[in-house]
């Protein structure tokens, strides 16, 4: 019955924190067993109760990359993409008294330049290709670049910003 339960309180844990992140192991406590059948009673049928209390502490991952984004950007003028980080957690301690979770974390993977689609778009209205890859390479924060007009007889950007895309990968 004592695994049952820790077993339940486990899985329910689980399913109540799917999006949290969870730095803590926790171990259900159990509390009092009872059952309506007294010892040396001959019933059929008996019930048995139990209880177990399981605490954690957690986070989301999307707000603790919004506040390192923040920080990357206010320091210096980057971006990141969460997906591409590899974060790395240490020295992790829960203080149940005080219900403060402390670590200390290690952030890896590439910062980018910022690029403003939006004024790069508006700058490309009704150029050519020429003109465009000059426009490109002077760029900073642009490694490489590719122009795809299309389809295939159109010589020049149009006018009509709606029928711009501008796609950027980031690697």
């Amino acid at each position: 019955m004592e695994e049952r339960i820790k077993s339940e309180a486990e899985e329910d844990l689980r399913q109540q924190t799917a999006v949290l992140k969870i730095l803590t192991p926790s171990q259900p406590e159990l509390g009092e067993i009872k059952s309506n059948a007294q010892i040396d009673e001959a019933i059929d049928n008996f019930t048995m109760t139990a209880t177990a209390k399981i605490q954690t502490v957690g986070f989301k991952e999307s707000d603790l990359f919004l506040l390192i984004s923040a920080y990357i950007e206010k320091a210096n003028n980057l971006m990141i993409i969460p997906e591409k980080l590899k974060l790395e957690f240490e020295s992790i301690q829960f203080n149940k008294e005080d219900k403060k979770l402390e670590f200390s974390m290690l952030v890896k993977g590439p910062a980018y330049g910022k690029i403003n689609q939006d004024k790069i778009i508006a700058d490309l209205v009704g150029k050519n290709e020429g003109q465009i890859t000059t426009y490109i390479k002077g760029i900073d924060s642009v490694v490489s670049a590719r122009v795809l007009l299309s389809p295939f007889w159109v010589r020049k950007v149009p006018v009509n910003k709606d029928k711009v895309k501008l796609t950027i990968d980031y690697e």
